[in-house]
């Protein structure tokens, strides 16, 4: 049931509606944002699915080891929470057409089925699958993108149609490495990738049901971050929103991460990060912590600040025995499991889902961490990095929010639901055909869903709850795991605050700061503002305050934000039973009548 409360608002002198709403939820409700909210960290079947050959038996072509249901029980013991499945389609038509062979669609839903099973979000994709579209970019003409452009609506056609009837926890990625092998993209290398991005998901989109609603992944020039965000500054557009990610992939440097022998341009790396250099020649001399973070700020300014989360569908280093070099294996081992750590940590931090690279080769000089012949981890150093980082960045069991004499605050969490406490409400903010619309999100406040809190002043308590939340309305506000200063890319950024010195309640709103006025925003840490670019922005703020001659009737005097509580927070409802936060309807509070 959904139940409305209207308000009328001024904000910035003009007449605005406040509509809030109950939360429902159904089948392919989350967005992508939600859905990347329980899908890090990640893991990859790699060297498996996509492997050279036609029929099943190309499943242990590259790598020993068939999947199982046990596998992929080990894989989430560790504690991982989605599967990326490198996958090939072109190279499994049967002979002559454009059909993909039954038998190995048949054997890669059974591979999905046992992700599922565990509960896994699953990314599916088109790999390498002998470069029939992924090695063509040096080759842009009309009549090549015409005919990959047929080739890949025939594949993610099939695809699409034969998981049409999996839910959210299924996601479809149409690339993996477009252009890898053709070197540096330019503007009409580009412009053809998003017409071939722009082909995968109006294929997907076309065949209806979960899949008009389903989120698909489309992948940067190369999956290089430096290539991406300069390149890709245009997106394909797709008719339902909020569905799109973005991929890239992290293999720097690669003198560490992938060299297995030395070369004219440059020698292999042994050691990486803070306190493991040698002195010697095999330390890394470029790409270390502070690289990490400014490759992954790129991504979050070009894209995730945008609206479009980020994958990083790959990333790893070689973990290799550098004692017949003469190295120093622990100072090596301590490199790579910091590597590891870094790269996993630096996403968290920006709300990305890192997917570690997993080759299954259990030897030396090699991308693996665990070995699926006997369920047991190979990669040690690896995986300790992964999972020191997943548990720094957990969050606690529960988050004590302030809100200040204001009555307002801001909260955000990426990774983790929260329940609203007794005396407080949270809200979404969104612009509807030029007013601004709140709506109250109910007892639990989604993973991933930055908010506008309203009570009175005091510490509250927000517990972290492990199940699923939604929301189903609009919401403009943005959130920050980490904190940031913005305000120099031409948008105009408003944050929570008072108009003024005089710190008027009735004047508390998103004010605008940027860099043309002389200030920049600054955002802590889980705190939430409202970014609009600079043509859809048309105030200096939003300042929230009730137009009581206006209010509806019965409501009595409240706030934009919704009715701020008692001191105690007691509401009763017509019956005179005391009710909590999560009451919606007729309520009465302080001796009025008010409506939830």
């Amino acid at each position: 049931m959904q139940i409305f409360k209207k308000l009328a608002m001024l904000l910035c002198g003009i007449m605005y509606c406040v509509s809030i709403q109950a939360q429902e939820g159904s089948e392919m409700e989350l967005t992508a944002a939600q859905v990347a909210a329980f899908m890090a960290p990640g893991w990859n079947l790699g060297n498996t699915l996509e492997a050279t050959g036609y029929g099943t038996d190309a499943e242990t072509a590259w790598q020993p080891t068939k999947t199982t249901q046990l596998v992929i029980d080990y894989v989430k013991a560790q504690g991982f929470k989605s599967v990326r499945i490198p996958c090939s389609w072109y190279i499994h038509f049967d002979s002559g057409t454009s059909t993909i062979n039954s038998q190995w669609m048949a054997r890669v839903k059974e591979v999905v089925d046992y992700c599922i099973k565990d509960g896994l979000y699953v990314v599916l994709n088109d790999h390498w699958d002998s470069g029939w579209l992924e090695d063509t970019f040096s080759d842009v003409s009309a009549s090549t993108v015409a005919t990959n452009k047929n080739t890949l609506t025939q594949i993610w056609t099939q695809v699409a149609n034969a998981f049409a009837d999996y839910d959210e926890h299924l996601l479809f990625a149409g690339l993996n490495e477009p252009g890898h092998s053709n070197g540096t993209f330019d503007a009409a290398m580009t412009a053809a990738l998003v017409e071939y991005e722009q082909t995968f998901i109006n294929a997907v989109r076309a065949t209806g049901g979960n899949n008009a609603r389903r989120v698909l992944v489309v992948q940067g020039p190369s999956t290089d971050i430096t290539q991406t965000c300069n390149m890709m500054t245009t997106m394909p557009t797709d008719a339902v929103s909020d569905r799109l990610m973005v991929e890239v992939h992290y293999y720097d440097p690669w003198q560490l991460s992938g060299m297995t022998q030395d070369e004219s341009w440059g020698t292999m790396a042994f050691y990486w990060g803070e306190g493991n250099h040698s002195g010697t020649n095999r330390d890394a001399n470029w790409g270390e912590e502070d690289y990490v973070a400014q490759q992954m700020d790129k991504m979050k300014t070009a894209f995730a600040d945008k609206g479009y989360p980020v994958i990083i569908g790959e990333y790893g280093a070689i973990w290799r025995d550098v004692t017949s070099n003469g190295g120093n294996q622990d100072l090596h081992d301590a490199s790579i499991k910091l590597f590891y750590k870094t790269v996993t940590a630096e996403a968290l931090k920006r709300g990305f889902v890192p997917m570690v690279w997993d080759e299954n080769a259990n030897q030396r000089n090699s991308f693996t961490l665990i070995n699926r012949a006997n369920c047991s981890v190979y990669g040690q150093p690896a995986l300790e990095g992964i999972f020191e980082a997943v548990d720094e960045q957990t969050a606690p069991e529960a988050i004590n929010v302030t809100i200040s004499n204001s009555t307002y605050a801001t909260l955000y969490y990426l990774n983790k639901a929260l329940t609203v406490p007794d005396g407080v409400s949270a809200y979404a903010v969104a612009k509807n055909n030029g007013d601004l619309v709140m709506t109250d999100v109910g007892d639990v406040i989604p993973a991933g869903l930055p908010v506008v809190l309203n009570g009175q002043a005091g510490i509250y308590s927000f517990s972290v709850v492990n199940r699923y939340a939604l929301f189903n309305g609009n919401n403009d506000l943005t959130g920050s795991e980490v904190a940031g200063t913005f305000g120099n890319d031409g948008a105009k950024y408003y944050v929570l605050s008072y108009k003024n010195k005089e710190k008027k309640i009735e004047e508390v709103g998103f004010y605008w700061l940027s860099g043309s006025r002389g200030a920049y925003a600054t955002i802590k840490a889980h705190q939430a503002y409202l970014r609009y670019d600079a043509a859809n922005a048309n105030a200096n703020g939003y300042t929230l305050c009730l137009d009581e001659g206006n209010a509806t009737s019965d409501i009595g005097t409240m706030h934009a934000g919704g009715n701020l509580p008692d001191a105690d927070g007691s509401m009763f409802n017509l019956a005179g039973q005391r009710v909590g936060s999560s009451y919606r309807g007729v309520v009465i509070r302080n001796g009025k009548k008010v409506v939830r």
